[in-house]
């Protein structure tokens, strides 16, 4: 039964990936990314100190505060 349960959670878990983008679960501010996911301007989350954290809304561009690096964006001063 804890097998079964496990593969259905994990399909789940795929299936919410697909359906909602980049970011497949949150804890508050900190997110965790889809595997593989290259970020782009619309993504609203960064990476910065080994974790990936959630901007409701916010929108990259110049003078935001983040630059994109190897296809993640990053906190502009981490350079």
């Amino acid at each position: 039964m804890k097998k079964v349960m496990l593969a259905i959670l994990m399909a789940f878990s795929a299936l919410m990936a697909f359906s909602t983008g980049c970011v497949v679960s949150s804890d508050g501010e900190v997110v965790a990314v889809a595997p593989g996911h290259v970020c782009v301007g619309d993504c609203d989350h960064y990476y910065h100190g080994g974790r990936y954290y959630y901007m409701r809304g916010h929108h990259h561009g110049p003078g935001c505060g983040h630059v994109l690096r190897g296809g993640v964006w990053v906190v502009a001063s981490a350079n």
